[in-house]
């Protein structure tokens, strides 16, 4: 898969599609179009200078040229490629890997939907781009969103938006690169008629953690003693004009509602399009605790790979940087996957389960994949980085909890380790 990725970016109509110009990396150049690629997944950070000797370092080593280019020379070059070739090549690699990968819960493939915030530099530009009516705030703040694969701990599809942008409207986005048989995770703030009749058009299974006065119908189920019920929705006025602008039907529709009861006292309730037949009420609380996967690589994307540590201030650089990681992210995940299947199976008889611990992986990958996407026969380099990653493992705390971060505004994350 990774070797795909190598090929793609040594592909003359694949880089075609991805360069501002024709004219652009046609010259015998150092920065050439696959190595500004493997560069920028390279999990960048801190000074481009630094990062580019390091990375010309081990391209000498592969083919003996050594080069040296500037941080200027880094920042003209990268106007010319366009960010959403690490989409496209994000989008091969989770389609190849679904393809071989179908682990599944009670026959579903989890999904979850969430979103996040990130600072950025403080420009005129990423402020028109980013927050164009928000004055109050010194520097711009993106919005994200992603599309996550609970079980493999991927990435199928991600975005960068103006912080004015609906999270619902993200949310939508992303159900394109969904599939029948999915069954995606939602918080508060997702529920609403018209994102139920979108599911219901594509034929996915949602559930989705709704607040306890979203309706009349939740209020009286928050208030009687029934652990779940099947009740009818309607569309309102807006919903009848968002389902119109979506193409999707305003036909009622019906949804299960569930009481879960949870460790702190407090009680949620969950909208699912998930039967009985199919899933039963025991299952739920177990099935929305799953959802923390997506909040835990949140936590990975922001103080591991520091997202917000950009290497440069235009929109593009943003973007690049951004897609680049969540793709980087995700080929550490095709190891750790591997990896994880050698320890269950060899540690099967202990009590205890044990997993990679995905920091050390990140620290492992940083360099060596440059290694993958330049060397010609990378067999025995995979090999040796599965096995590197096998050396860094943690015991599973079963019935373990998660408290929500709270977000103090700090500028970088410096509390946690990151990928050296």
């Amino acid at each position: 898969m990774v070797q795909n990725i190598a090929n793609l970016i040594n592909n003359p109509e694949f880089i075609a599609r991805y360069k501002s110009s024709p004219k652009d990396f046609t010259r015998n150049r150092s920065l050439t179009f696959s190595h500004l690629v493997s560069f920028l997944l390279n999990f960048v950070k801190g000074s481009a200078a630094q990062e580019l000797d390091n990375f010309f370092d081990i391209i000498e080593q592969i083919n003996g040229t050594y080069s040296h280019v500037t941080a200027s020379a880094f920042t003209q070059a990268r106007k010319k490629l366009d960010p959403s070739v690490f989409v496209e090549l994000n989008r091969v690699l989770v389609n190849q890997y679904s393809q071989h990968c179908r682990q599944r819960w009670h026959g579903f493939r989890l999904l979850a939907v969430d979103g996040s915030t990130v600072n950025l530099p403080a420009t005129k530009e990423l402020k028109a781009h980013y927050n164009p009516t928000d004055e109050s705030r010194k520097r711009p703040l993106a919005r994200l969103s992603q599309l996550y694969d609970i079980s493999h701990r991927m990435t199928i599809d991600a975005c960068i938006e103006g912080h004015h942008t609906d999270e619902r409207t993200m949310a939508l986005s992303h159900l394109p690169h969904t599939q029948q048989g999915d069954l995606v995770i939602y918080d508060r703030g997702y529920p609403a008629f018209y994102m139920f009749a979108y599911h219901r058009h594509i034929g996915v299974d949602f559930c989705m953690r709704t607040l306890s006065n979203y309706n009349t119908q939740v209020q009286n189920f928050i208030q009687s003693d029934e652990k779940e019920e099947m009740v009818e929705l309607h569309p309102n006025r807006f919903a009848i004009q968002r389902c119109k602008e979506l193409g999707v039907s305003i036909a009622p529709l019906k949804v299960r509602l569930v009481r879960v009861p949870l460790s702190s006292g407090e009680t949620e309730v969950l909208m699912t399009s998930v039967d009985e037949d199919r899933l039963p009420y025991e299952e739920f609380q177990p099935l929305y605790h799953k959802r923390w996967g997506v909040e835990e690589d949140y936590k990975i994307m922001k103080s591991r790979l520091q997202i917000e540590q950009f290497s440069g201030k235009s929109q593009v650089a943003i973007e690049q940087d951004f897609y680049a990681k969540v793709l980087s992210k995700n080929i550490t995940s095709l190891f750790v996957n591997e990896a994880q299947s050698t320890i269950d199976e060899t540690l099967a008889h202990r009590k205890r389960r044990y997993q990679i611990n995905f920091t050390a992986a990140l620290s492992v990958m940083k360099q060596n994949i440059i290694v993958l996407l330049q060397l010609k026969d990378i067999t025995l380099k995979i090999n040796k980085l599965i096995s590197k990653m096998l050396r860094h493992t943690n015991a599973i705390r079963p019935g373990r909890s998660f408290v929500r971060n709270v977000k103090l505004g700090a500028k970088h994350h410096m509390n946690y380790k990151r990928p050296n």
